[in-house]
């Protein structure tokens, strides 16, 4: 039986060194330079999004244990064309919190190019006792501005803060031979970017109040890491798969100032702290792409006659605080 599993071992990797495209010399520099260019090649895609937004939080506070777990999950579906430029979002999200029933919302978000050269939105929940569509548009000027950021020549992600790797071997996405580079960034390597955007802003003076709140933040995220892994086409170079996660941080600072935010005092008035345990680690985002079949966006007839029951003035701030209270409700 043994011989057995080793051949079989064998045979799987030998043929993972076969696989279509892979070079096991390239460099984690020359993978990021063709996933850039390649990336500009990109007309239209539609990709799965799995989202699980878990917050693990446990208070002990003299012998009373309390749980207070909370998760926002998201299974949904992306549509994207970059001209003219139309975004699709189709799916559902779970929120669970303690003590309350489980809600269950779907939900469909239409980001379409209006004809006074703004761009419309549309969005629908329906939380399984009521339905509705809302309707926003941002105005022509700010829309330029988010065309220009997105076709920016200027983004290079080569320049990431933090440490970038690439894995030794192949990955596997559904079939296609990757590439597998991982970012991995800390408060240490953002810390520098903070400064240099307060200095953009003017805010040059090192006030007690600008460096007291840094130095917050810095304790609160010390020992966080936020980790982006990417999985590129060996023979294509597009990104195939995107993950952002949180593994491997350490929350123990983290729970250490909670703790002092729980605090209470005891009948002679001495402090008493909580046993606090926080865990961040189940939270990520994953993003795995389709470019075999071009993206068609659609607005649905019921989400074009919200448009002619608005009156047009809210923002998208307000559109996404109206769903995300159809979330919470």
């Amino acid at each position: 039986m043994k011989k057995k599993l080793m051949l079989t071992a064998l045979v799987l990797g030998a043929g993972s060194m076969m696989l279509t495209g892979f070079d096991s010399a390239a460099t984690a520099e020359d993978v990021m330079a063709n996933y850039m260019e390649a990336s500009k090649t990109i007309s239209s895609f539609q990709a799965d999004v799995d989202m699980n937004l878990a917050v693990g939080l446990a208070i002990n506070m003299d012998g009373v244990n309390m749980n207070m777990d909370i998760s926002l999950l998201g299974d949904m579906a992306m549509d994207y064309l970059k001209d003219p430029m139309s975004v699709k979002v189709d799916g559902s999200m779970t929120l669970s919190v303690p003590g309350e029933d489980t809600e269950n919302v779907s939900m469909q978000v239409y980001m379409v190019p209006g004809d006074q050269g703004d761009w419309e939105c549309y969005a629908y929940a329906d939380d399984g006792s009521e339905s509705e569509w809302e309707y926003t548009s941002i105005p022509a000027d700010q829309m330029e501005q988010i065309l220009a950021l997105a076709n920016s020549a200027e983004l290079d992600y080569s320049q990431l803060p933090g440490t970038t790797t690439l894995a030794e071997e192949a990955a596997d996405v559904n079939g296609i031979t990757c590439y597998e580079l991982t970012n991995t960034m800390t408060y240490a390597d953002l810390e520098p970017i903070i400064n240099q955007a307060l200095e953009a802003t003017g805010e040059t003076e090192d006030t007690e109040e600008i460096q007291s709140t840094l130095s917050m933040v810095g304790m609160a995220l010390d020992g966080v890491q936020l980790n982006t892994i990417i999985d590129i086409d060996a023979e294509t170079y597009l990104p195939m798969k995107v993950r952002i996660d949180l593994k491997g941080s350490d929350f123990s600072m983290l729970s250490q100032i909670l703790a002092y935010s729980f605090a209470d005092t005891d009948d002679e008035g001495n402090a008493v702290f909580p046993e606090i345990s926080l865990d961040l680690g189940d939270l990520y985002m994953e993003f795995i792409y389709d470019y075999t079949e071009p993206a068609e966006i659609t607005v649905p007839e019921e989400g074009l006659a919200a448009k002619a029951d608005s009156d047009g003035d809210d923002t998208l701030i307000e559109l996404e605080d109206k769903l995300m209270d159809e979330i919470a409700e």
